[in-house]
């Protein structure tokens, strides 16, 4: 914006440009304008109507919206901060909201935005939901140990022991050897046949068994009691259920 002033006791009216853009500039008493005059010709200076227009007007109401979308989306990241694998929308929405809660400060410091204490709270909440990302972080990794313990439930050895029927009530006790160097649990899958048909199924879980130990299989069922070739068979074995 053009500030020269003009000379001492100028009254109103064309004066030579200030700026040195044009030969005149209009001075209205106060302040020079935009109407300004070349060869005779008159045209408006944009760019001095630009710079007016980018100083801040005191009457004019300024924006919050940087305060806004800093609190929101902070709460939204300490929402979902903690909950497996959405720890990582948490991380970069906790990130945005503090970006958005400094700049708003920045801005209410000179004067040019309003909402400082939705700023504030949208940088401490941030923060607090940065902190619970490691939570979320520390349970992804839990689930995807159990869930890969479900599908691979490592090394393992099983023995049927015995498969009795007592009058249509059929009796089977088995083992299962923990190969592996941790604790494992397991779920057992048991078929009972007669012949080639299947009279029946069952899952027998076995939980906390110790390196290199055998744990116990015991699954009972009914069957027609003239069934006498009834056979057990351990189908399948995996981990338990997360």
């Amino acid at each position: 914006m053009t500030t020269h002033q003009p000379p001492n006791g100028a009254a109103p009216g064309w004066h030579p440009d200030p700026s040195g853009r044009f030969e005149f500039r209009y001075w209205n008493g106060e302040r020079w304008t935009a109407d300004v005059s070349l060869h005779g010709q008159r045209f408006i200076d944009q760019l001095e109507l630009l710079a007016a227009a980018s100083v801040a007007d005191p009457s004019r109401p300024v924006g919050r919206s940087a305060a806004v979308t800093s609190f929101v989306v902070a709460l939204s990241s300490f929402a979902v901060a903690w909950v497996p694998f959405l720890f990582v929308l948490g991380a970069i929405g906790a990130i945005t909201a503090c970006t958005f809660g400094v700049l708003s400060l920045s801005r209410i410091r000179r004067g040019s935005a309003t909402g400082r204490n939705l700023a504030v709270w949208g940088v401490v909440i941030s923060v607090l939901a940065a902190g619970l990302c490691v939570v979320g972080g520390v349970f992804t990794v839990a689930v995807v140990r159990e869930v890969s313990r479900y599908f691979d439930p490592g090394k393992y050895q099983t023995s049927v022991g015995t498969c009795s029927n007592n009058d249509g009530f059929v009796t089977l006790d088995a083992t299962i050897l923990n190969q592996e160097a941790t604790y494992r649990d397991y779920t057992v899958y048991v078929r009972y046949m007669a012949g080639a048909k299947v009279v029946d199924s069952d899952s027998v879980t076995v939980r906390r068994v110790a390196p290199l130990t055998k744990g116990t299989i015991h699954s009972t069922t009914f069957v027609d009691r003239a069934l006498t070739d009834v056979t057990c068979t351990i189908t399948d074995v995996e981990g338990v259920s997360p």
